[in-house]
């Protein structure tokens, strides 16, 4: 068995929400842990897995035939997708990752939109959408700091059997 581990970083380009529920009043509340932002290993391991699966199709052809499906539990899965991220029931992912955390001060945020219904597509009357968001930079501690980017770093870890 070998392991490998490897460092992640994403550098916001834009202000984040990543939605951790509503507040009494409402309010989207954004993902924080302990006045940190962070995007959830989850989340991003399933982004890594569409991707990973996209570039499989693109360089090798389409895996359908051998995939089962990554929530169908009654076997094993044979294409490579699954064998490397694991699927529901008894196939355990060969990847593991950490949550994308940031040590650097958060600023939040609190942008404000209309509510669109999902049915009818357009806006629903009298009714606003309040939505808290990490902002790109780091809080700045005077206003003679320079605006310094948020970058958000996790450790993978591959196994290899």
């Amino acid at each position: 068995m070998i392991k490998k581990e490897y460092t992640a970083s994403v550098k916001l380009l834009s202000a984040m929400h990543i939605n951790g529920g509503t507040d009494a009043f409402g309010k989207r509340k954004c993902m924080v842990m302990d006045n940190k932002a962070y995007i959830p290993a989850s989340l991003f391991k399933g982004m890594v897995r569409e991707n990973f699966s996209k570039l499989w199709q693109l360089a090798y052809g389409s895996d359908d035939k051998k995939c089962i499906g990554r929530d169908n539990a009654e076997r094993a899965c044979d294409c490579m997708v699954c064998k490397m991220f694991g699927k529901s029931g008894f196939q355990r992912s060969r990847i593991y990752f950490d949550h994308l955390e940031t040590e650097q001060e958060i600023l939040i945020s609190t942008y404000t939109g209309i509510s669109v219904s999902r049915h009818s597509r357009t806006n629903v009357e009298g009714s606003l959408v309040f939505t808290e968001v990490v902002e790109r930079n780091e809080r700045k501690q005077s206003a003679s700091d320079k605006e310094t980017p948020l970058v958000l770093v996790a450790t993978l870890q591959f196994t290899i059997l």
